[in-house]
């Protein structure tokens, strides 16, 4: 199939993403991921482990299941790093997929560090200026309307 006969080359060139890029072979993707992870660990960076920031999420779950694949849970150290708008599932869902995968890990609230740096009142002053009512103790959560439903993604 020729690239501009409709092959997924064709598709991506032309900036149109269609489903045919998800089409994968999982076990052999994360082979291939697991076998450049420890070339570049071992090889370009001379480190002997993988540090890993476990939100608890789909991507850092994924990132940390692939360092344990790549180099052993034992060589894999993950970070639970809370802070105060983070959801209470969201670190206890980082534990189980921790113990789950056999990674030692931390947890360390990041909030003061945040608040030390402004964060929160830069995310503050930055919804006032859209909603000059928005007060302390408002919940607020940033989403962009419509999502993949309206092509933004």
């Amino acid at each position: 199939m020729t690239p501009a006969s409709g092959s997924r080359e064709a598709t991506v060139s032309r900036g149109a993403l269609g489903p045919s890029v998800l089409q994968l072979d999982c076990g052999a993707a994360a082979d291939r991921i697991a076998a450049w992870t420890r070339t570049t660990l071992g090889d370009r960076l001379h480190r002997r482990g993988l540090v890993v920031a476990m939100s608890g999420g789909i991507d850092s779950s994924v990132c940390a299941a692939l360092a344990a694949h790549a180099v052993g849970s034992q060589k894999v150290f993950g970070l639970l790093l809370p802070e105060r708008d983070s959801s209470p599932s969201s670190l206890q869902q980082g534990r189980l997929l921790a113990e789950h995968l056999g990674v030692a890990y931390e947890v360390q609230d990041i909030a003061p560090a945040l608040e030390g740096l402004g964060c929160y009142a830069r995310r503050d002053e930055s919804i006032r200026h859209v909603f000059p009512e928005y007060g302390s103790g408002w919940k607020s959560k940033i989403v962009i309307s419509g999502g993949v439903r309206a092509g933004i993604m």
